[in-house]
């Protein structure tokens, strides 16, 4: 379970540092942080994969939390005169998408926790499918067990 929290912590702070242009304010996002944020879904994705071939199960239970929480503490910042900083580590990742669409609040912070949230899910389950004790048993067929 550390690996998964140093994994999420790291990588959202390292994409925090690079994305966060016109999060709370100054210009815009760009095309380049589009391109950020598109990269740090797929990383998330290709890291879910992984941890779902090896049947890593406590990566659901990570994910869940790690989100929720991020989910949890962001919201609050758009409905309340207090910024929370530590929550920015959840927004910008995903603030390229904000070059595409124009939306902040409660939306946003709703979009940039659960989006990360179900592509990890996502990778986790396809990565599980194509885990190497699956082929094995399709390949004696023992799919149904």
């Amino acid at each position: 379970m550390s690996r998964n929290i140093f994994f999420g912590l790291i990588t959202s702070s390292i994409f925090f540092i690079i994305n966060n242009r016109g999060l709370i304010d100054g210009p815009p996002p760009t095309i380049f942080n589009f391109v950020i944020s598109i990269l740090f879904v797929i990383i998330w994705y290709c890291y879910s994969y992984i941890k779902g071939k090896y049947k890593q199960k406590n990566f659901i239970t990570f994910s869940t939390i790690f989100w929720g929480i991020g989910c949890m503490i962001s919201i609050p910042i758009f409905t309340a005169d207090s910024l929370i900083w530590i929550s920015l580590i959840f927004l910008a990742p995903l603030n390229g998408f904000r070059f595409l669409f124009s939306f902040y609040g409660i939306p946003f912070s709703l979009f940039s926790t659960l989006v990360p949230w179900c592509i990890s899910i996502i990778g986790y389950l396809v990565g599980l499918k194509s885990s190497p004790r699956n082929k094995i048993r399709q390949e004696v067929g023992l799919h149904d067990l």
